[in-house]
């Protein structure tokens, strides 16, 4: 009901319900409360009573006379004081005084002061009281002015009445309805909402306590009760405020009762009361058992309600709770989980970074974080519920004083606390206020209130306001109280001023309002100034700290009216001069007597913090109760002795100087801000005081204020000497234990545990002691857990010391308290003892269930199963079932009644996964088959073959023999580790064991080969290894790449490896590398079971053992498995170490086609790497010119050089070459291509340095033989498209410097034996001949011209000049000292040499060529391109340009060694010295050829190697016949004398594989030549069918059109080369230098030299090279039609790409391959696509979307509940309830969606009658299981885009647009467009 709604409801009226005595008279009589309680002395003399009685109504009616009448004090100025004698001779004192209700008006009463002796009456205490006043009066004492104090300021006179008197007779403790003041009977009358304020002790909680009371009393009205609820933060000022309300309302009411029925209430509340101890007191305990446990549910028998914050919170969370509130975490109601500022400070300040937190005070950014950004008004409309980093720091200066310099710095702090709490799902007051507000707002709508109080509203948050005005929608019904001055608690910035003009704001927001349906209504604001707990002189002293509050910090606290007190009083006493130390202090206090000075019940001393009185307890003892400001807030004593309050001040001297000029200038509040919680924490210790306040402080700090006060005269000064004020006050042991209870009430247990101590109650002590005990450990906690435990265990054990003292009805709380502590220990298990104890018996279970001690947690629910709630019983049931099935105590199970038969457990057993322990059933009921079948399930496979192998039937056999091969595949597949487990070596043990009688013919062949390779495994035979994959290659090539996979897992050292061994390590590479490529092209790799076999995969089974289709899971032995978790962690999947990897049947093909590829990429690069160094493919330069080595370790190979070894090189080059061919088809990443393309160009450079070793003993290209190396012509496909890459990949801008002309020198040359038919079509488009170094470009006449078109026009250009080309490019290369390799440049040179000669002759006509002599490797060379150029046309000047190029090549090898490369990175220089000599020789015999053939060139050659031969004094044995000859013929005859010729013959006398030919036509005489060879031709074309290489690389096209015979004749010399090297010739070459001939022939003539006569001899040489064009430009630029079908191909070429890619995508994502098979069952079902075109379009579009998302789901739940499986056996106890609930939810979700999934999948028969409404109504269903997915398998899977794509195109209507019929095009004219020729 609205308050809108309510009738008007009469005014309070105090008349209707405080009515006095009808026998009074007019007068009314007010009776103190000193008065009542002498009045119940007289309770057992009725005859007393009753004269008092009558004297009362005597003195009422105005009967006075001389014995009722007699003056004390006072005259007719003053209100005069009487005594009245009574019988006994005691004396009523009373005074006629004026009293005025709340309009003002005034009549006479009588007040009672109270009954008294005669010589008890003091006349100048009672002139004084007459006078209301002890201002003029200076020398009463301090203790008559006390009395004055207690008389007039904290009596209460309470009108006479019939209800008081039965109540005083009767013994009742009642509370009554006092006088009031004019001011706080207006605040009572209000007849609105009101604000009231005041200091500490004003009477703001009388007022409202009052105005409740008489609300509830008037009649209203209205046909149910009122609810008023009365609200504040302190549960003990809650139970005092209900307390008190219950006792005046309980006195009301006894007026209409008899003194019988008052005696019987009195009587029975002294029961209530003398039961009452500690324990009722306990603040924490907010437990309410008569409220109920949510808001919606109180009714109107609670009201009116007194309860606090948190517990009307706790009310309203319950409702909001159920009603799902989005904004905080579940709320939960339970306080203890709010963060404090303890925990703030122990759990999340010291964890922020220090940058943040240095200087500031954490308390004050505590109340900034809870009072500002969380707590202030505007975060309510806030979408986070706290202000954003801009709108703090753009907040005014007035309203972060603190802060207002380090803003930042504060909302760091904020920031990082955010972030820590989020971490833990910890929520604190603001949190709790917003989701609150915003449940109200959103989900739960409360039963408005009526009126509601709101005491101490300064401990509130502004927005704890804001959820209180909601409760109470009635704008007539608010009350708040309260006093900004004492606000010193952390968390708390509240400002009155901020709270009314938030009511104000929301007020005028208010929809009512806003719609003139009601005026606004302004609560009116009342301020309180009367002290009514103190007197002036502390009053004074307060106030004073309140002017200072005002004055430096005006909007620190509001501004009221100067409090006053109502009498004069001792002024705070400030003890100055003394030895402000603790021992000072101590012996202060000891200094007046010689026993110690101990305070009293009453008194307190309070020091500035926790610490310092911990330190001043140690020193002084426990003579009087000690507190912090905060801790004495809401408390009263009569004396306060404040102890070195400034001295301990987290203040400086120069801040508190601010105080002493405060009213002179301004001052910058935030550099003053400390002094502001100062002055409130002082203000807060003084006005605890009633009658005395003494201050002890020396230190300088203290002087700003002790002159501040002496300035205004409010203090008084005791120095040493100085008479000291009485400070021992003698307290009973009553006064001390009320003390006690109320400090234990405050949770202050060790001041009330000294309180106890005091007064000898053992009892209290002990709780008191726990209770400390208690409080330290929760602190401790904090930041230290490991002392927190120790402390709960210690306040464990106090409390359960109590017990032996307790009453018999505490007995069982004191148990349930210790219990607590102990499980907080936590020490779950005695917590369980002592909860059984305490006989809370579902505690007790539950904390054995935390013990993990279940076999006691289900002996409890059995033995106390209805004391147990029954929900706990439930689920404690469950886990204990769980836990015992882990213990193997299965008799527990059946003895607790947790499971009733063995079928129960069994399924129990396999609904948790504990199959070993199903097994152990079984066996011990003799299933010995289910046994063995359950033990391979579980994976303990030996175990369960052993099982099987018991059984001797063939049944039993032959599945032992599957489990054999099926485990010895999973434990030994293609894997990365060599070691073998050892359960392989069991399980082939166990296979002897077989009767292979039992086994089939299939199973036996199978289990017989299995088991060989196996065996060969596990004893590493390689032998076997070898012999069993050479049998299985062909048809189990499954078994063939295992042996392969074992025999290569280590590649052999390679380095030392002879040439026949390392040929058959090739061999198997090469075998293994094809057999594993072939498994990556196969068809549904996935399914065939001997790939799942070699790789380590099997299908995956749903619960029921059902294999789920196209689901793989892949075994942890596998290869497989951690390439593919690797592989899954760089796509973004995260996998676990030890989880099993489970994927789709696309995915898994994916991963193993990339396993496979990473197998092959990892050892064919290793061995790759391996044979780099191969010394059989190096052969040494030294031992080749030797026959032996100098080095010691030489680590290069020391064979005979001849034909046989060169061809095995070339085919250990040609098998690496065809084993990495297997990586090209694989495919690879980008870092692998660069990593292959670069291992391809090492091995063609490698090639290229076989084919062209640097000594001609070693071999040259020409004494290669194809036919005797296997594979070369397939290998010869893979060299030309590496050598097309490769020239193609050649990138002057990235290749190195130092290898850029070596790489195109090699290519180029090798493209030109190996590729040169072809080579025309491609090498110009290269990008090397368009991009090039500046030094690669030469000048002729003005033209530059690329020395790379040089390069390759000489080797294989149609063009001109093809000689001089290559002449130039050498030339260009000595000029200017490009990097190249001395080998590379002397091959090229050779090359030129031979083409040189030859065609010069062959220029003038075949006949000339006769006599031409040369080595045979450089005749072929320059006679085979002829096969595929025309006539050469070299000149006369080729000759003198290569003779001249081949001498400065000389000299710069003799002069500048350092300019001449011989590798990469080394220089002549550098080198062997061998390696140089063989160089040289080259040279030399490079010239020598030319001398051979051109005689006219033998002098300058000759003066060439005269002049570098003067050089050396000892040449090298190699060049010395060149270097020393003395003229081209030598002499015979004569040693020493020999010339240029011999040297020559003898050289090629030294090559086995070279020889010198000489050519002779058949018109010319042959003269026979030793060591030469003669070659008869009759043409040119028969000289080169003659020469040409039959079987070479370019002839081989050509060798169809040779005869059969010639080949034959050819062919078969050169396999007799192969053969076995013959004996050495005799001829004998002695290296130091002397050289031996044959005799047998004469030294021939000129014309036996070989060169004929003729005219132009002389002209040949001297001649400069022909006028030729060679600067022409070869590089071609693509045409038009070449650019266009370049660009058509690589289209086609992409788009088979994205085909292939698709298919492989479509595979690995569900999606696009359900849409596969539901296109493949479209087309292969027979549904007429006519009938049912729109659901084929659900069919085909949507649905496999849809399925897609099952399928996910369905994996996810499956994983998760495997995984929930392996948890409920390896996870701590602690978290089986989790795992039970995942086990439980991820079980019923895959079933589910199993379900589903058979509904429809592709052929199910749902599809088949095409009826969407029955579609529709199945994806409905997964829709509406979305919820569930998310609870279980979380958000993401969820949040899966397939199923909001299928539910879009299935569930949602689709709406077609309308179309418009186009208009009709009109047609293109194409006649005129068309018309021009095609190809112009």
């Amino acid at each position: 009901m609205e308050w809108f709604t309510y009738p008007n409801l009469p005014p309070i009226a105090p008349s209707q319900f405080v009515s006095s005595d009808p026998r009074l008279g007019r007068c009314p009589v007010l009776l103190s409360g000193r008065a009542i309680k002498h009045l119940g002395q007289y309770r057992g003399n009725s005859a007393s009573f009753r004269d008092v009685l009558k004297t009362l109504n005597r003195l009422s009616k105005e009967k006075f006379t001389e014995d009722n009448h007699q003056l004390v004090a006072g005259g007719e100025t003053f209100a005069p004081i009487y005594k009245a004698e009574l019988l006994d001779g005691m004396y009523l004192v009373y005074q006629k005084d004026l009293i005025s209700d709340a309009q003002g008006t005034e009549k006479m009463a009588l007040r009672v002061y109270g009954i008294y002796t005669n010589n008890k009456i003091d006349t100048l205490i009672w002139e004084r009281i007459s006078r209301k006043s002890d201002a003029e009066t200076p020398t009463l004492t301090d203790a008559q002015r006390l009395e004055i104090h207690d008389l007039l300021t904290l009596e209460k006179f309470i009108p006479y009445s019939e209800s008081v008197v039965k109540s005083i007779w009767a013994d009742l403790d009642s509370a009554f309805v006092f006088d009031l003041s004019p001011k706080e009977q207006e605040i009572i009358h209000h007849p609105s909402s009101c604000y009231v304020i005041g200091r500490s002790g004003t009477g703001k909680t009388t007022t409202m306590l009052f105005r409740m009371l008489m609300r509830e009393k008037t009649p209203n009205g209205l046909d149910r009760p009122l609810r008023q609820v009365f609200v504040t933060q302190s549960n003990v000022l809650a139970g005092r405020v209900a307390e008190y309300y219950h006792k005046l309302d309980e006195t009301l009411a006894a007026g209409s009762k008899s003194v019988e029925e008052i005696k019987r209430i009195a009587a029975e509340n002294c029961k209530q009361e003398a039961q009452q101890d500690l324990f009722d007191l306990d603040d924490e305990n907010e437990l309410r058992i008569d409220l109920p446990e949510r808001y919606s549910e109180l009714r109107d028998e609670h009201f009116p309600l007194f309860l606090t914050f948190n517990q009307l919170c706790k009310l309203l969370a319950a409702d909001c709770d159920a009603g799902a509130n989005t904004r905080a975490p579940a709320l939960g109601g339970s306080v203890p989980n709010l963060v404090s500022f303890e925990e703030f400070l122990g759990r999340y300040w010291l964890h922020t970074n220090h940058q943040f937190t240095r200087g500031l005070d954490p308390a004050l950014v505590w109340s900034e974080i809870i009072g500002v950004i969380k707590g202030s008004e505007t975060t309510v409309d806030t979408p986070k519920g706290y202000l954003s980093q801009n709108s703090y720091l753009a907040l005014s200066h007035r309203a972060q004083t603190t802060f207002a310099k380090r803003p930042e710095n504060v909302y760091g702090i904020f920031e990082s606390y955010m972030k820590r709490k989020g971490q833990t799902g910890a929520i604190d007051a603001a949190d709790r206020t917003h989701a609150l507000l915003q449940g109200i707002k959103s989900k739960f709508r409360p039963h408005p209130l009526d009126f509601m109080y709101v005491d101490e509203v300064q401990d509130n948050l502004i927005i704890d306001t804001r959820l209180l005005r909601a409760l109470c929608p009635n704008p007539h019904g608010l009350f708040w109280a309260g006093d900004t001055a004492q606000t010193i608690s952390v968390g708390c910035t509240f400002k009155f001023s901020d709270m009314t003009a938030s009511h104000y704001r929301l007020e005028n927001a208010d929809p009512l309002v806003r719609a003139n349906k009601r005026e606004a209504v302004y609560p009116k604001s009342f301020e309180l100034s009367v002290n009514y707990r103190s007197h002036a002189g502390i009053v004074n002293a307060a106030s004073s700290i309140v002017d200072l509050l005002l004055t430096l910090f005006p909007k620190s606290i509001d501004k009221l009216e100067p409090e006053t007190g109502l009498t004069a009083g001792p002024m705070p006493v400030f003890f100055s001069g003394w030895d402000s130390t603790a021992v000072g202090f101590e012996k202060f206090l000891n200094g007046r007597g010689d026993s110690p000075i101990e305070f009293g019940a009453q008194q307190c001393i309070i020091v500035r913090s926790a610490d310092v009185r911990d330190k001043l307890r140690d020193q002084i003892g426990r003579i009087a109760c000690i507190m912090t400001p905060y801790e004495a807030k809401g408390l009263e004593f009569n004396d306060v002795l404040l102890y070195n309050f400034f001295s301990d001040s987290h203040a400086s001297h120069s801040e508190w100087g601010v105080v002493l000029n405060s009213f002179e200038r301004a001052h910058d509040q935030a550099r003053y801000a400390i002094i502001c919680s100062e002055l409130k924490c002082l203000y807060v210790a003084v006005t605890r005081a009633r009658n005395n306040c003494w201050i002890w402080d020396s230190s300088d700090n203290a002087e700003p204020m002790k002159g501040f006060w002496l300035n205004r005269h409010q203090i008084r000064i005791v120095r040493p000497g100085n008479p000291i004020p009485q400070l021992t006050v003698l307290s009973s042991a009553g006064d001390w234990k009320k003390t006690g209870r109320e400090l234990f009430a405050r949770q202050l247990y060790d001041e009330a545990m000294l309180c106890f101590e005091r007064a000898g109650s053992e009892f209290e002590t002990s709780v008191c002691k726990a209770y400390l005990r208690r409080s330290q450990a929760r602190r401790a906690a904090m930041s230290s857990p490991a002392a927190g435990k120790s402390l709960y265990n210690r306040a464990a054990w106090l409390f359960m010391s109590c017990v032996g003292l307790a009453p018999q009805r505490r007995i069982l709380l004191c148990f349930r308290l210790a219990a607590d502590c102990f499980a907080l220990a936590p020490d779950y298990e005695k917590a369980g003892d002592v909860y059984q104890d305490a006989e809370e018996f579902t505690l007790s279970a539950q904390s054995y269930r935390k013990a993990g001690n279940f076999e006691k947690c289900a002996e409890i629910i059995q033995k106390y199963r209805s004391y147990v709630d029954d929900e706990v019983a439930a689920g404690l049931s469950e886990v204990c079932k769980l836990g015992l099935i882990r213990e193997n105590k299965f008799k527990n199970l059946k003895s607790s009644s947790l499971v009733k038969s063995q079928d129960e457990l069994l399924e129990l057993l396999e609904g948790y996964g504990f199959h070993a322990a199903r097994v152990d059933i079984l066996l011990d009921s003799g299933r010995t088959k289910e046994a063995a079948e359950l033990r391979v399930q579980e994976g303990r496979l030996i175990e369960g073959i052993e099982l099987f192998l018991k059984q001797d039937d063939p049944s039993s056999h032959q599945r032992a023999a599957s489990c054999i091969i099926s485990g010895l595949w999973k434990l030994l597949p293609l894997r990365a580790l060599a070691s073998i487990p050892s359960d392989a070596r069991t399980i082939l043990s166990l296979a002897k064991r077989l009767n292979v009688r039992h086994l089939n013919t299939l199973l036996r062949a199978e289990v017989s080969q299995d088991l060989d390779v196996f065996q060969a495994l596990i004893s590493k035979d390689e032998a076997q290894l070898r012999n069993l994959y050479r049998l299985h290659a062909t048809h189990e090539p499954h078994l063939a790449i295992l042996c392969l996979d074992d025999l290569l897992r280590t590649t052999p050292a390679l380095q030392q490896l002879d040439v026949t061994p390392l040929i058959y390590v090739l061999d198997e590479y090469d075998r293994y590398g094809e057999l594993l490529r072939g498994a990556t092209v196969r068809q549904n790799l996935c399914s065939i079971l001997k790939v799942q076999r070699l790789f380590g995969f099997e299908p995956m089974m749903d619960s029921d053992g059902a294999p789920i289709p196209d689901k793989y899971r892949v075994w942890g032995s596998a290869l497989l498995r951690e390439n593919s978790r690797v592989e899954l962690l760089r796509c973004g999947r995260a996998i676990s170490e030890n989880a099993d990897i489970l994927a789709d049947g696309g995915t898994l093909a994916h991963l193993l086609r990339s396993c496979i590829t990473q197998r092959l990429y990892d050892r064919i690069f290793d061995l790759e790497e391996k044979l780099r160094y191969a010394s059989a493919l190096r052969p040494c330069l030294e031992f080749a010119l030797r026959s032996q080595c100098s080095t010691k370790f030489c680590s290069l190979s020391h064979i005979d050089s001849n034909p046989r070894a060169f061809n095995q090189r070339v085919r250990i080059c040609i098998q690496q070459i065809m084993i990495l061919r297997h990586l090209a088809s694989l495919p690879c990443g980008h870092q692998q291509a660069q990593a292959l393309r670069g291992v391809q160009q090492f091995w063609l450079e490698r090639l290229f340095e076989v084919l062209h070793p640097p000594w001609y003993q070693v071999g040259n290209f020409h004494a290669l033989v194809p036919e005797a190396i296997p594979q070369f012509e397939a290998a010869l496909d893979y060299i030309r498209f590496w050598l097309r890459d490769q020239l193609y990949q050649i990138d002057d801008d990235r290749s190195p410097l130092l290898t850029h002309m070596n790489i195109l020198l090699t290519t180029g040359v090798m493209i030109s034996k190996f590729d040169l038919p072809e080579a025309s079509r491609y090498i110009w488009t290269a990008p090397c001949f368009t991009t090039q170094r500046p030094s690669f470009f030469r000048t002729e006449n003005a033209d530059r011209v690329s020395i790379v078109q040089d390069l390759f026009g000489c080797l294989m250009g149609s063009c001109q000049g093809r000689i001089h080309r290559g002449l130039y490019l050498v030339e260009h290369v000595l000029d200017t000292g490009i990097y190249i390799n001395l080998n590379l440049l002397l091959s090229f040179i050779e090359k030129l040499v031979a083409h040189t000669l030859f065609e010069t002759r062959r220029w003038r006509g075949d006949v000339s060529l006769s006599g031409l002599t040369l080595p045979n490797s450089w005749m072929m060379e320059a006679i085979q391109p002829h096969g595929y150029f025309s006539m050469l046309r070299a000149d006369q000047g080729c000759i003198r340009h290569s003779r001249l190029a081949l001498q400065r090549l000389l000299s710069l090898v003799f002069k500048e060694p350092a300019r001449v490369w011989y590798d990469g990175n080394q220089r002549l220089h550098e080198v062997s010295p061998r390696l140089r000599d063989a160089a040289i020789t080259r040279i030399c015999c490079a010239l020598a050829m030319i001398g051979y053939n051109v005689r006219n060139a033998r002098g300058e050659i000759f003066e060439a190697l005269a002049s570098v031969a003067s050089l050396e004094k000892e040449p090298s044995p190699l060049y010395a016949a060149f270097t020393k000859a003395r003229g081209w013929y030598g002499r015979p005859g004569r040693p020493g004398r020999y010339g240029f010729m011999d040297a020559v013959e003898i050289f090629v006398q030294r090559c086995h594989m070279d020889g010198l030919v000489q050519l002779r036509h058949y018109k010319r005489q042959a003269w026979p030549r030793h060591n030469i060879q003669i070659i008869s031709f009759h043409s040119f074309e028969d000289l080169r069918h003659r020469m040409v290489y039959p079987g070479g690389i370019t002839s081989i096209p050509m060798l169809r059109t040779v005869a059969p015979a010639t080949l034959h004749t050819v062919a078969g010399i050169i396999h007799n080369e192969l053969l076995p090297p013959a004996a050495e010739p005799d001829e004998r070459t002695d290296f130091n230098g002397s050289l031996s001939f044959a005799t047998s022939n004469e030294r021939p003539d000129a014309e036996d030299a070989g060169y004929e006569e003729n005219d132009n001899d002389h002209a040949e040489e001297e001649a400069p090279l022909l006028d030729l064009t060679t600067t022409e430009d070869l590089a071609m630029e693509l045409t038009e039609e070449q650019r266009v079908a370049a660009i058509q191909i690589q289209r086609a070429y992409r788009r088979c790409l994205r085909r292939r890619a698709a298919l492989q995508e479509a595979q690995r994502k569900p999606a696009l391959r359900y849409f596969i098979s539901c296109m493949n069952t479209a087309l292969g079902s027979g549904i007429d696509a006519k009938l049912s075109r729109s659901y084929m379009h659900f069919f085909r579009g949507p649905l496999p979307h849809i399925l897609a998302f099952i399928e996910t789901v369905r994996d996810l739940s499956l994983q998760r509940k495997d995984e929930a499986k392996r948890q409920c056996r390896v996870a701590v106890h602690t978290e089986l309830e989790k795992v039970q609930q995942d086990l439980t939810d991820s079980n019923s979700l895959f079933k589910t969606f199993c379900a589903l999934m058979k509904k429809l999948e592709p052929n199910s028969e749902v599809h088949q009658s095409c009826s969407i409404q029955q579609l529709k109504d199945i994806v409905a269903e997964v829709c509406n299981h979305k919820e569930r997915v998310r609870v279980v398998l979380g958000e993401a899977a969820a949040a899966d885009s397939s199923l909001e794509v299928g539910v879009k195109g299935i569930l949602q209507s689709f709406v077609p647009r309308p179309t418009r019929r186009q208009p009709r095009r009109p047609a293109l004219n194409v006649d005129d467009e068309f018309s021009w020729n095609l190809y112009d």
